[in-house]
């Protein structure tokens, strides 16, 4: 060693020493912090702490959103296989399930025992809806709120509701017919529909939830002849809409939740709580409170005047309705105010907002399908008749019979499919379990992408099958036929949902190949029945009153944005009354 290092060694001892416990104590901070995948699961090569994020953010800047053809779910799924892992910053562990076999049989047979609510999920609602079903762990206190609020999806309240959601899709088919005038008055090419959209749904959920219609789509028709709509450069027309006060606050609570479902969790926590205290998030909260209350508690003045006047006050037309005429009877569940409220924003969030967001891409494969309208069309107008010559609101009967009216439940299914509302379901392991030979412990998230239902094509099927010895029994027997990969996957086809009866008509087969949009088991949506009831009242009003005819390619690209649900950037239609296109 040089002498002249020494006296520099001596006087700078403390430094050096320090320094250096200060590099091997960054060196382990940074080795304990970087992600550490679970041994034996595929996963992408781990870089930096950051473990997926940085990819995940190139894939979103290039496709719009990482659930998109060719971004990073699809690649995953086509380089690691249907089973991997990904790491979302530094302590996550999560994997991914693409195939659709082994997603079934995971909800649905002996494993769905050890799967539950995954705490990312439970966390992003605490802030709006602790009390909601969503936001609960599957416990007496979720079983119990799932008993109170499953009447009104059985099919005495759904038969009772039609009539609620037809009034609503006349509604819109009125306010449409008054645009396309304007429209052509003022040389336009198309107008927006995304606001129109919401504000049905809004007006629909809250009357069949709360009881009482805000009446948002009634008051835009009143103001449309004064309206001045705005023009793009492609000659599309925005009209102004009346401002709604209980959209703006659900839209606002939405966006919310989905900023708290993105954050790690001590960062959700604390952004939660300190929101809770703004005024903006207060004031938004409270509007949507103060309009539940109200409305329960006419419901309970109605159920009260029932019985004094000794009738059946289990006539309910709305949720509220219904758990206000079983308050109190013998051998009925109760609910507080508060876990009644918290029921009914879970309803408005879920209700208002995969409804219009499911409208906003029917239109779009529409518009692109014009032999699938023409189809849907003449199939409603045999089984129901035209509403143009009948005049008669549709029912329940209508549209709830696959034999009278099998294209349209393709339509319905293969919209879900393809629109992918709901990008995923996300679930916890609460032990060990084994998913096609991989061991995954307890305590791990699960993710089950939605884009699994377009990217396992054909072109998928050998990599799939390579796992078939890992099946259960129950699986290898029924799923492999029922849940077979997709031909043509990421292409709307409704064809691909019906049989041949050999006599020259066509038979529905939900069984044809994979869909989830609505999850699977237990946790299933709640509202399944009644979310696929509005969409089959909707398409079959708008296809009897319109042909939706081509808008500027500019304005019919599919890109899309996720906040918690997928939405198009691009909501734009151009409807034509259906003797203008026959003529």
């Amino acid at each position: 060693m040089d002498p002249r290092i020494l006296p520099f060694l001596q006087s700078h001892s403390t430094a050096i020493v320090l320094s250096s416990t200060v590099a091997v104590s960054l060196a382990l901070v940074i080795k304990w912090i970087r992600p550490k995948p679970l041994p034996g699961i595929p996963h992408h090569p781990i870089t930096s702490f950051w473990g997926d994020l940085p990819a995940m953010a190139k894939a979103a800047k290039e496709y719009g959103t990482i659930y998109e053809h060719g971004s990073f779910f699809e690649q995953s799924m086509r380089e690691l296989g249907p089973v991997f892992q990904i790491f979302i910053g530094p302590f996550s562990k999560t994997i991914v399930i693409t195939d659709p076999q082994e997603i079934e049989d995971l909800h649905l047979r002996e494993r769905s025992k050890f799967i539950d609510a995954s705490d990312v999920l439970i966390r992003g609602f605490q802030s709006t809806i602790p009390l909601g079903q969503v936001a609960m762990k599957t416990n007496d206190v979720w079983r119990k709120h799932r008993r109170i609020t499953a009447p009104i999806v059985s099919s005495k309240y759904l038969n009772q509701l039609a009539p609620v959601i037809d009034h609503n899709t006349r509604l819109l088919v009125e306010y449409w017919e008054k645009k396309i005038e304007i429209v052509k008055r003022e040389g336009g090419t198309c107008f927006a529909c995304a606001g129109d959209f919401q504000n049905s749904a809004l007006d629909m959920i809250s009357q069949i939830i709360a009881g009482r219609s805000l009446q948002a789509i009634p008051n835009a028709i009143a103001h449309l002849s004064t309206a001045e709509p705005t023009r793009n450069t492609q000659g599309a027309l925005t009209f102004p809409i009346p401002r709604v006060a209980l959209l703006d606050a659900t839209h606002y609570l939405f966006r919310c939740i989905g900023d708290a479902v993105t954050l790690p969790p001590v960062l959700s926590t604390v952004y939660q709580k300190v929101l809770s205290w703004t005024p903006r998030f207060q004031h938004h909260y409270g509007v949507i409170c103060d309009h539940i209350d109200s409305c329960l508690a006419d419901c309970r003045k109605d159920v009260q005047q029932a019985r004094a006047l000794g009738e059946d006050p289990d006539l309910a037309e709305s949720m509220l309705g219904m758990i206000a005429a079983r308050e109190g009877a013998p051998g009925q569940d109760h609910m507080s105010d508060k876990e009644i409220r918290d029921e009914v924003l879970t309803s408005f969030f879920a209700g208002h907002d995969t409804s219009s967001l499911s409208m906003q891409w029917c239109v779009k494969f529409l518009t692109d399908s014009p032999h699938i309208q023409k189809a849907l069309h003449n199939e409603l107008v045999t089984a129901i008749g035209d509403p143009a010559i009948e005049r008669r609101p549709l029912t329940f009967a209508d549209v709830s019979s696959p034999d009278r009216t099998p294209y349209l439940e393709a339509v319905v299914i293969e919209l879900l499919r393809c629109a992918r509302v709901a990008e995923g379901t996300s679930k916890q392991t609460t032990a060990d379990i084994t998913v096609l030979g991989y061991a995954i412990p307890a305590n791990t998230d699960l993710i089950f992408p939605m884009t699994s239902n377009q990217v396992n094509d054909s072109s998928m099927s050998s990599v799939l099958h390579s796992f078939d010895k890992h099946r259960s029994p129950a699986s290898r027997e029924s799923g492999s036929i029922a849940r077979r990969p997709w031909k043509n996957g990421k292409d709307f086809d409704p064809e691909r949902w019906l049989g041949d009866n050999g006599d020259g008509t066509k038979r529905f087969n939900a069984r044809a190949g994979f869909a989830n949009p609505f999850g699977q088991g237990v946790r299933a949506c709640a509202g399944k029945q009644l979310a696929l009831l509005e969409l089959k009242m909707y398409i079959a009003a708008l296809s009897l009153a319109f042909f939706f005819d081509k808008i500027p390619e500019e304005l019919s690209s599919y890109v899309a944005q996720i906040n918690v649900t997928r939405s198009p950037i691009y909501a734009y239609v151009n409807p034509k009354p259906w003797k203008e296109v026959q003529a």
